[in-house]
């Protein structure tokens, strides 16, 4: 079986099958994990509306730790999985919108917990005196996407499968209704079965059923930062920016670095108030210039500033085809 996209959808349906007994063969136009998977916060966190899609979302959620779990005990590599739930932060104004969302939460059987800016900082000190209200989601988990990109594609070599990079996926082929592989730069892949898991670059591929929505990449931008102490020990989130503790693990290309934490955040907007430091970065969550914001240069050197596109269609809908399926591909994009 062939599948399009070596992210995190991609990859673990990879594992999965390899665990099954199968070999699966992974292709990607880039590198492992380097799209949606290498530029999102990575939290785990259900919709609101009814729906069969959040259900499903519940679902995965609660299968999550075992997932974890179990690809960690195989690989012996950290993924950077936590359970300690993700603080809604809220400013002069947000109140009412910060206690509408915990209500509804609440009513809809999440473990919420609302609270003043003084216990959000009991909780986080590290946060803005401008905070004046908080929202902790108790439910929101959150892996560190990269990392469980490379445990899962050593699963699946491990396992017999293949993982190749820079093998972008140019055509389906098929013949009398069935998928019978997948033309690429080094040639064609022939295969009776074809996954698509390609994220934001699936409508370039050509054989695919016409009438799928257009993909509209939209860019996440992370800000690596490190820290010689952190600033948070959990999630921390506003509409328009995300604040992620990630601890720096020794990996062989990598030694430990102990005193050190990197924070990514991914931004929208100008200028905001998290933390208690003056001096702004030049990219920050939407907020007035006056206003404190990002530790400073001095104290949070910024490692690296990052920018990778995640798709969405123009419908919330799932991407799906009204044209007759075909019996032998499959969309995870």
């Amino acid at each position: 079986m062939i599948i399009i996209g070596a992210g995190i959808a991609g990859l673990s349906l990879g594992w999965q099958l390899a665990r099954r007994g199968l070999a699966p063969t992974v292709i990607d136009a880039g590198t492992i994990g380097q799209g949606a998977s290498h530029a999102a916060a990575g939290y785990l966190q259900p919709g609101l509306d009814p729906s069969l899609l959040t259900d499903l979302e519940w679902e995965s959620l609660r299968a999550t730790p075992a997932f974890i779990a179990d690809l960690e005990a195989e690989t012996g590599l950290p993924v950077d999985f936590r359970t300690d739930g993700q603080l809604r932060i809220g400013f002069a104004g947000d109140e009412a919108e910060i206690r509408a969302d915990h209500d509804t939460r609440r009513a809809a059987g999440w473990d919420v917990t609302l609270m003043d800016g003084a216990d959000a900082r009991a909780l986080e000190p590290a946060l803005s005196p401008e905070v004046t209200i908080a929202c902790l989601l108790n439910d929101v988990s959150w892996v560190d996407g990269r990392r469980l990109c490379t445990a899962l594609a050593s699963a699946i070599t491990a396992r017999g499968g293949q993982v190749i990079e820079h093998c972008p996926a140019l055509a389906l082929t098929h013949e009398r209704g069935r998928v019978t592989g997948v033309k690429t730069p080094k040639g064609h892949m022939p295969s009776d079965r074809v996954a698509l898991a390609a994220g934001h670059r699936f409508d370039r591929i050509k054989g695919l059923p016409a009438d799928l929505p257009a993909s509209i990449p939209v860019r996440g931008v992370i800000l690596a930062l490190a820290c010689p102490t952190p600033l948070f020990t959990r999630l921390v989130k506003r509409p328009d920016g995300i604040l992620c503790p990630f601890s720096k693990r020794p990996t062989p290309s990598a030694p430990s670095c102990p005193t050190t934490r990197c924070f990514s955040a991914r931004i929208r907007g100008s200028r905001g108030s998290i933390s208690r430091s003056a001096t702004p970065l030049t990219a920050t969550c939407a907020r007035p210039p006056s206003r404190s914001d990002w530790p400073p240069r001095s104290s949070a050197e910024t490692k690296k500033a990052e920018v990778s596109p995640r798709p969405r269609s123009c419908s919330c809908n799932a991407r799906l085809s009204r044209a007759p399926p075909r019996p032998n591909c499959w969309d995870r994009a």
